[in-house]
């Protein structure tokens, strides 16, 4: 809806969708409008009893060219979605009907996606014919139904429909409560960005007869309302409303900007998770490559390759050689292990059975005696060799020359280092 003027014999109004602010009187009878330069909102002023002079007039078909464009474009851009209707008594003897009035919310082509809630405010017009500030008098949400007034005075009712029309209906108890005031319906929610956006629409209410709202006329009383004090308080009153209109809609920006920055703060957290996941699978990928390209380079010509048993695998020379601890282990590394140490008797296990399943009993391992401590330490990391399970009664001769170990079928052996026989290489993937 774009800038329109409505002038009537008694009151004067600029109307207008973003602005409502009423200028119309701020103009005394016959006075210039150039002699009024400084004003918020462009617009038209009216003189108080309806006419501008030929000089104002000429001065402002520039702006009322420009604006009536404006309101053109805008009335075809878009539309406000929300409608207000009243039910009442047609006339003054039908007042047994209590007022009703009805606002819908259509959310097709709103550019509204969720909505959030629909609200109902009203603004009494006072005996001067112009609107108050507007106060909540009822709410819907998707969860509730909020009636501020009470149910004392009024009833309410509605609901929100994500699908397309939301309502909401209020209905007052008194009979003659409701009339002489400006309804706002406001429709709220979230556009396909989840930013807030906001439809409403507006209704100006007569008393229940369709006559003025001014209060009948009595004794002439002294009017400290024209005194020269009251009229300078009043204008600096009107002043801070308007102050108070323009921090609220700084308030508001701030508050979607703040929603911005919010909605965008979880956004790089979730982006930062998903670059943290991609890294992980990435380099699990990476790992599970080098694996496959290891096993890749074994040379299953000369060994035989076990199963992969917690990232490494093993493997068993195919014929057998005199064995030697640093010759064997240097032939490990060669493949990319060395030879095999035991963590626990579960990796023992594996050891005997892989040997078992390649048809040897009698395996080297990397493990050997350090003689005048006669324990048994792994060559290759010259860690202890502990929790393994030995054959009964070994080892036995770590001081007579059985100073290296061999897997047996039922447990460890302590043996001599130069014998003939295959050794097992253990070989990490990762």
């Amino acid at each position: 809806m774009g800038l329109s003027l409505n002038v009537k014999k008694t009151e004067y109004m600029v109307i207008s969708k973003k602005f409502s602010n009423p200028k119309c009187n701020l103009v005394s009878k016959g006075e210039k409008i150039k002699q009024v330069t400084k004003f918020k909102y462009l617009g038209y002023l009216i003189t108080s009893d309806g006419r501008c002079t030929s000089e104002a007039i000429m001065s402002l078909q520039p702006i009322l060219l420009l604006f009536g464009v404006l309101a053109i474009a805008s009335a075809f851009g878009s539309a406000s979605k929300v409608s207000l209707s009243v039910d009442r008594p047609l006339n003054a003897s039908q007042g047994s009907v209590p007022l009703k009035i009805k606002c819908t919310f259509d959310k097709q082509q709103s550019g509204i996606r969720i909505v959030k809630g629909v609200r109902l405010l009203r603004s009494k017009i006072g005996d001067n014919g112009k609107p108050g500030s507007y106060r909540l008098i009822a709410s819907v949400t998707p969860s509730n139904v909020n009636n501020v007034l009470g149910e004392s005075e009024i009833v309410v009712s509605g609901e929100i429909n994500q699908e397309r029309y939301s309502n909401l209906d209020v209905e007052y108890k008194s009979l003659t409560e409701g009339y002489c005031s400006m309804y706002k319906c406001i429709a709220d929610g979230t556009n396909i960005l989840y930013r807030k956006k906001s439809r409403f629409e507006t209704i100006r209410l007569r008393s229940i007869n369709e006559g003025t709202c001014k209060k009948p006329h009595k004794p002439v009383i002294p009017d400290v309302s024209k005194a020269p004090s009251f009229i300078e308080l009043q204008k600096k009153v009107d002043q801070c409303c308007v102050s108070s209109d323009i921090i609220k809609e700084q308030s508001e920006a701030i508050e979607q900007l703040e929603d911005g920055v919010n909605e965008c703060s979880e956004k790089t957290s979730d982006l930062e998770e998903e670059m943290t996941n991609t890294a992980e699978k990435y380099e699990e990928l990476a790992n599970k490559v080098e694996a496959f390209n290891k096993l890749l380079s074994i040379n299953t010509a000369k060994y035989i390759v076990s199963s992969i048993y917690k990232g490494r695998v093993y493997t068993l020379n195919r014929e057998d050689t005199v064995f030697n601890l640093e010759t064997m282990n240097n032939l490990c590394k060669g493949e990319g292990g060395y030879l095999v140490e035991f963590d626990d008797q579960d990796e023992q296990e594996f050891a005997r059975a892989f040997a078992a399943f390649a048809g040897n009993d009698i395996v080297y391992t990397g493990a050997n005696c350090v003689e005048k401590a006669c324990t048994f330490v792994y060559y290759n990391s010259n860690k202890p060799m502990t929790n393994v399970k030995w054959v009964p009664g070994e080892p036995n001769n770590c001081q007579r020359r059985e100073q290296c170990v061999n897997i047996r079928s039922d447990g460890l052996n302590d043996t001599p280092c130069n014998g003939k026989g295959r050794f097992m290489c253990e070989i990490p993937l990762v």
